[in-house]
């Protein structure tokens, strides 16, 4: 039996086109991101060339977008649909299989939707021996469900999901590729409506938890207010890859539940289906390799880790509110402390992490770049903020800051700002920062260390300014060494700032 699939190299037409040729069946693929420019094919705009339909018995439609504007959704869901209805017509194809999606009363009339039934209802009313198909949310090698999730946990533990969301069924790629199979060779009458679906409703927050513990990590779900996701979600929809679309979180939200009168397929979505699901799987297309390799390689090792930084952020801020309680001037606390941080600080640096201290990964170039873009926008509005000319305001809330930096002899501070600034680097990027980003992720440790270095600022009484500061240059300094997996180019902007903070107050 010749067999044309439209759509072949999407995530189901592969296993699709893969079941069929097993079973014998000699299968003409078609797509527009086809390899082969013959077989490459825009059928939103034009009918399948004559040459690929001839002798074709069945024709399995796959063509589908899950982002775009209403023009591109309708070509691809419903001119599609009318151009290959027209060439089954001209070709006498036995039989026409339409795969959609679950669809129920009670989803948004959204374009995506819209357009979906309308390509539905083309098929249903066309006269040709049609099936249709509808699977629920779909799991397998290279699908969007399991992935998706698995990068939302790797940029941060704390994944969020619509606080409204109801279930869906999850179905393994292999149930529906089968029951396509089985309406593609005359085995379901014409006009069944398919509504393959796994075994087992889940919640999304399920979902998170059990992808989370299938791969060894933590995984938190917050549900928030959908109108925020919403918005997060047509941000998303503008880069490449995106996490989830506005059409997918719409479905999600809506729910997509099981029909009972459809037998359930019989793979569940267990821990042996996700690592499956995401074998081969990279990281973030859009984060940095350095970002997904600090993270994997600390994933195990913040977990021993993490009870010592906990203890030694406590430890420090006891220490610095018992050293300031004792009325001893401020840069004597920074003396005794220092030393002493960066002991802990150099035996509790990762094992794996050494090459910190060696030449930044992406090229000490482009690393240099970043630092002197950091440092001088950081320095520029510090200097700003320092000055007399800045509004009284402002002035006011950074007299403190002025007062100690003036409270030490402006050589000994110069002479002394690169130890005490290596030595806060190595605390606070090198082990504090990097211990949360293996428990917590990327995002959510960079976030986590940079409020960490201020909380320890405020243990001896630093004014609000410099705790805002510490917060917005923490953050930023953060994300340098995760880009780089490197920590000079944080202590460049970090010394930096510091640097011309000190020269703007002696002048």
């Amino acid at each position: 039996m010749k067999i044309l699939v439209a759509g072949s190299t999407g995530f189901v037409g592969r296993h699709v086109c893969a079941h069929l040729r097993r079973a014998g069946h000699l299968v003409v693929e078609l797509s527009r991101r086809h390899p082969d420019p013959r077989h490459r094919w825009d059928l939103g705009r034009a009918p399948p060339p004559p040459e690929l339909l001839a002798g074709c018995d069945v024709i399995v439609n796959l063509v589908g977008i899950k982002r775009g504007r209403r023009s591109q959704f309708e070509a691809a869901h419903v001119y599609a649909v009318r151009h290959l209805l027209a060439a089954a017509r001209i070709c006498g194809v036995r039989r026409f299989v339409h795969v959609s999606v679950a669809l129920h009363p009670g989803l948004p009339d959204t374009p995506y939707v819209a357009t979906k039934r309308r390509g539905e209802a083309e098929v249903l009313e066309s006269g040709l021996p049609a099936v249709v198909v509808r699977p629920n949310v779909v799991f397998g090698p290279g699908d969007d469900f399991v992935r998706n999730t698995w990068r939302s946990l790797q940029l941060s533990a704390a994944v969020p999901v619509p606080a409204d969301a109801r279930p869906v069924v999850p179905v393994s790629v292999a149930d529906v590729a089968r029951t396509i199979v089985q309406a593609a060779v005359g085995d379901l009458p014409p006009g069944t409506i398919a509504t393959p679906s796994g075994p087992e409703p889940l919640h999304l927050s399920d979902v998170v938890v059990r992808v989370a513990r299938s791969m060894d990590l933590r995984g938190v779900p917050v549900a928030v207010p959908p109108s925020l996701l919403g918005l997060a979600a047509v941000c998303l929809s503008a880069t490449f890859d995106p996490l989830v679309t506005r059409s997918q979180l719409d479905l999600l939200r809506a729910g997509l539940p099981g029909d009972p009168a459809w037998p359930p397929g019989t793979h569940r979505l267990d821990a042996t289906a996700i690592r499956r699901s995401l074998d081969g799987v990279e990281t973030l297309t859009y984060a940095t390799a350095a970002a997904g390799r600090i993270a994997r390689r600390l994933a195990i090792a913040a977990d021993r880790r993490i009870r010592f930084v906990v203890l030694l952020l406590v430890g420090m801020a006891v220490a610095f509110y018992g050293l300031a309680r004792l009325a001893l001037p401020v840069w004597s606390v920074v003396g005794i402390a220092t030393p002493v941080a960066a002991a802990l600080a150099w035996r509790a640096l990762p094992a794996t992490m050494a090459s910190l201290l060696g030449a930044p990964v992406a090229g000490w170039l482009r690393a240099l770049a970043e630092a002197l873009v950091v440092g001088t926008s950081t320095a520029v509005f510090a200097g700003i903020a320092l000055s007399p000319a800045a509004p009284a305001m402002v002035v006011d809330a950074f007299a403190p800051v002025r007062a100690l930096l003036l409270a030490v002899p402006a050589t000994a501070a110069a002479l002394a700002l690169p130890l005490v600034v290596f030595t806060e680097d190595l605390v606070f990027r090198g082990v504090v920062h990097l211990a949360l980003v293996g428990r917590l992720g990327p995002v959510a440790g960079i976030a986590a260390a940079a409020f960490a270095f201020a909380a320890v600022h405020a243990a001896f009484g630093a004014p609000p300014a410099l705790l805002f500061a510490a917060v917005g240059c923490g953050f930023l300094w953060n994300l340098l060494v995760v880009r780089h997996a490197s920590l000079w180019p944080a202590f460049g902007a970090h010394l930096l700032l510091d640097y011309v903070v000190l020269a703007t107050v002696l002048t």
